[in-house]
């Protein structure tokens, strides 16, 4: 333990199912962070973490080997190898380690009063990202913290690596949103012909796996599903605005059996085709 001007730096163990190094800092006038702790763990398949919306700890890790589990949107979501992960402050967080692909991850526990805020002005929400520029960053924050000489400027050098983590994720934010503007895109030329996953990833420059990983990530159904309500807000625009026959309606949206598409309609929308064709023509009347 040593102490620099205002600033305390003090080593400690964590206890995981091995006894493993992490490095906590701690900051007097909380400049610039109230404390930081760093470190590198390889928890086992009972490990589980979860933390009250009351603390103000804001997470970041790296998943270097294995899985990790995570609780984001209402179900469990799976951080890889090469992924890492932002948890904001102020929300609940719950992430364990996979029972079957146990992780080895760099982790940093991070309390700061600006975090909250911090995150919002970059539109970083709490998630997984993917990023091949970004281990360089945990690696870093490991090589400064296990400095036998550290001054008054570690901190900040650990407040700078963190700050480039977050400018990582916008970034990745920002991609994800053309992407899913682009998926929309190629998947709306299929409303009025049947589904072709090898195209449409040929299209998108990527494979079949990939696309349907990618799709469900940001859209939480599958590419089928997604597009089968496309089509059936097509078949809503057809029914109101035209005087095509439910056949004729089925063959257009590439639907070949009229009863399977009446049935679809039915369990989806909540009406048969005719039905919702009378309601709305009674309604424009």
């Amino acid at each position: 333990m040593g102490n620099y001007s205002n600033y305390e730096f003090r080593e400690a163990s964590v206890q995981y199912p091995k006894t493993e190094k992490a490095y906590a800092f701690f900051s007097y006038d909380e400049i610039p962070f109230q404390s930081a702790t760093v470190g590198i763990t390889n928890p086992g398949p009972r490990y589980s973490m979860k933390r009250s919306a009351l603390f103000e700890v804001c997470v970041f890790e790296y998943v270097l080997e294995g899985e990790v589990e995570i609780f984001l949107d209402g179900e469990w979501k799976i951080a890889s190898a090469g992924d890492f992960y932002i948890l904001s402050p102020r929300v609940e967080h719950r992430y364990r380690s996979s029972q079957k692909n146990p992780c080895k991850k760099i982790w940093v526990n991070y309390v700061c009063g600006y975090m909250y805020e911090f995150l919002k002005s970059y539109g970083v929400r709490m998630g997984i990202y993917h990023s091949s520029s970004v281990k360089i960053y945990f690696d870093e924050l490991l090589n400064i913290v296990e400095e036998p000489n550290k001054t008054e400027d570690t901190p900040f050098r650990v407040a700078d690596l963190l700050h480039k983590i977050v400018k990582v994720a916008a970034k990745e934010k920002k991609k994800e949103q053309v992407d899913e503007y682009e998926m929309v895109r190629h998947i709306s030329e299929y409303v009025y012909k049947k589904l072709n996953l090898d195209e449409l990833a040929e299209n998108m420059h990527m494979s079949k796996s990939n696309l349907i990983r990618k799709f469900k990530k940001q859209f939480s159904t599958t590419p089928y599903e997604y597009l089968i309500e496309m089509k059936l807000e097509a078949a809503k625009i057809l029914l109101r605005d035209t005087q095509m026959t439910i056949k004729e309606i089925s063959a257009k949206l590439a639907i070949n059996d009229e009863h399977y598409f009446s049935s679809l309609f039915l369990k989806r929308v909540g009406e048969r085709p005719l039905a919702y064709r009378r309601k709305e023509s009674i309604m424009r009347t």
